[in-house]
């Protein structure tokens, strides 16, 4: 199954209204050399760029019968079940100490978060949670820790537990 979460309008308004905002800067600067008033456009294009290819990115995760595919942040992680060494069901895990304290690198709008983030236990890991999910499945695999939250969280877990050799464990903590 494949979660695609569109990037925020919002991002759109900044892209529009940079550069827009530097045009401007360039009007008032009147008079003065043309290196000087085409240098705040030249910068409110090339921010709005950036803006527009780094953070206009949709959130994709989707996962499958050969393992998990985290597409919503950075570089594409791929987890193969067969890779991964505990498997934990979260219920609730906004209420437990999986919950997200701070995000260290990566994105959070709309309720929806991908990134690296700070969890309430303290440790930390790669987190994919879509707004509205209650309930997430803890992932150890190669030394680091992934709490993944799709909205249809049940297809999910009926995957792993499909398709993870080991199971998946009932639990709020595992060893870190």
């Amino acid at each position: 199954m494949r979660i695609e979460v569109p990037p925020p309008q919002l991002i759109l308004l900044a892209v529009i209204g940079i550069p827009a905002l530097m045009l401007m800067v360039a009007l008032l600067l009147r008079g003065r050399p043309l290196a000087h008033r085409l240098a705040p456009i030249i910068i409110g294009v090339v921010t709005g760029g950036a803006v527009l290819y780094f953070g206009y990115r949709p959130l994709v995760f989707s996962w499958d019968a050969s393992g998990i595919r985290d597409e919503a942040f950075r570089e594409p992680i791929t987890l193969s079940w067969s890779a991964m060494q505990d498997v934990r069901c979260v219920r609730g895990f906004r209420a437990t100490p999986l919950r997200l304290q701070l995000r260290t690198a990566g994105t959070a709008y709309a309720g929806n978060a991908s990134g690296n983030f700070r969890l309430a236990d303290g440790g930390s890991a790669r987190v994919f949670v879509e707004a509205g999910a209650t309930d997430a499945l803890l992932i150890q695999a190669s030394g680091a820790r992934y709490l993944y939250a799709p909205r249809s969280f049940e297809p999910f877990l009926a995957e792993a537990r499909r398709s993870h050799p080991g199971g998946v464990r009932d639990g709020r903590q595992p060893g870190r």
